[in-house]
């Protein structure tokens, strides 16, 4: 039980971290150009999961990993979105 719990938690730092890496990238450009820090988020999400396969003995790529940073990606971008619509 405690492994899931550690798996669980693992993930959720993964949404998080991605989440807020994907608004701050979509601050630092205009609005009407989302899909760029989008698209960046994730590719480095997959990036550095392929990297830590590729690059280590002890680290191993993991989909569900890569499945999490894309959730926090998308929900980052989609706040900006969400947002920047409410406050015109």
């Amino acid at each position: 039980m405690e492994e899931m719990t550690d798996i669980g938690i693992d993930k959720l730092l993964h949404i998080g971290a991605y989440l807020v890496m994907s608004i701050l990238f979509a601050l630092s450009l205009p609005k009407s150009r989302l899909i760029y820090p989008l698209l960046g988020a994730i590719g480095l999400g997959i990036l550095l999961e392929y990297l830590q396969e590729s690059m280590t003995s002890y680290r191993m790529l993991d989909i569900y990993d890569i499945l999490a940073n894309i959730i926090g990606s998308l929900v980052g971008i989609w706040l900006i979105w969400f947002l920047g619509r409410r406050v015109r």
